[in-house]
């Protein structure tokens, strides 16, 4: 609307010779096409946020294009590259105007592309919709290069920009309309996922659960191997204790037999000594006996030598 209403000022005041007349319709005019830059920049944007493209290349590139019309603007101010003013006002094309058309059609087609590039994310409605945008924009395009006097862009402009406006105006008026169905259809989602999230918690317990089963048997078996082994251990160490007792008692015996004959040497050798000091006491009485027989003999053979 704003552009329309530029357009409007310096088609009004074209031809007024008078110096308010001639500030108006220029300085209108450059907004105009300053405007129509800023439409294809901004149009650009929107695409960008429409499509959610992350690189920010193709962005960029439309932004360059429109930073080069805006140069060429500025430079047609002094050399009337793209339009000029006669001495009494008057409107005229420059030899460069194609130039800023066909700025905008590379910005435009540009967007055209990125569109056919991301097609699958656009639903059928939508493309219908940028579709009548883009036709809007082709037709007045068109229109603008076979009459100069006549503004179609800017009107083809402000038509594709309330078309958008319809198209999401009436778009959330149907979300609105749809808000209790998604809400209910959340609140069953989210319904959905906390039993999935419960059977997966229960899943997870029962696993848990099998697996301490598991260790638990585990440990079970093992206990019992340990008493049986402690059982075997305990009844070898019983075998061993009254195999100890067994050899103690042995011995128990032998030493009382080792001590009993011991007892029996004993009273041997006492006996022995005993015997032999009676041989000594024998043989010392036979000695005497001995001596007193021979000391009778002796007496004997004195008495018959006598």
């Amino acid at each position: 609307m704003l552009t329309i209403s530029c357009d409007s000022m310096s088609c009004l005041y074209r031809g007024d010779e008078s110096e308010l007349g001639i500030w108006i319709s220029q300085s209108a005019n450059i907004a105009v096409y300053v405007l129509m830059l800023v439409f294809a920049v901004e149009f650009t944007y929107y695409l960008h946020a429409r499509l959610r493209v992350r690189s920010a290349v193709w962005l960029y590139f439309n932004e360059a294009a429109a930073a080069i019309g805006l140069v060429l603007l500025g430079v047609t101010q002094f050399t009337g590259f793209f339009y000029f003013y006669d001495i009494h006002n008057n409107y005229l094309r420059g030899p460069g105007f194609l130039c800023f058309y066909g700025i905008l059609v590379i910005i435009y087609g540009h967007c055209l592309y990125k569109i056919h590039q991301r097609r699958d994310r656009i639903i059928k409605e939508d493309r219908c919709c940028l579709a009548a945008v883009f036709g809007v924009l082709i037709i007045s395009g068109i229109l603008q290069l076979a009459f100069t006097s006549f503004a179609s862009i800017n009107i083809g402009a402000t038509i594709g920009t309330m078309i958008l406006y319809l198209w999401h105006f009436f778009k959330v008026q149907d979300l609105e309309s749809d808000r209790d169905l998604r809400f209910a259809l959340t609140e069953q989602k989210r319904t959905i996922k906390a039993l999935e999230e419960s059977q997966s918690q229960e899943r997870r317990t029962r696993e848990k659960l099998d697996k301490y089963k598991g260790i638990f048997k585990k440990q079970q078996d093992d206990h019992q191997k340990t008493l049986e082994v402690l059982d075997r251990s305990e009844a070898k160490a019983k075998e061993t204790q009254k195999a100890l007792e067994e050899a103690q008692y042995k011995e128990r015996k032998t030493k009382h037999a080792l001590n009993e004959e011991q007892d029996s040497h004993k009273k041997t050798i006492e006996a022995l000594d005993r015997s032999e000091s009676r041989q000594k006491e024998t043989q010392q009485a036979l000695d005497e006996a001995r001596s007193q027989l021979e000391d009778l003999n002796a007496g004997e053979s004195g008495k018959e030598s006598l």
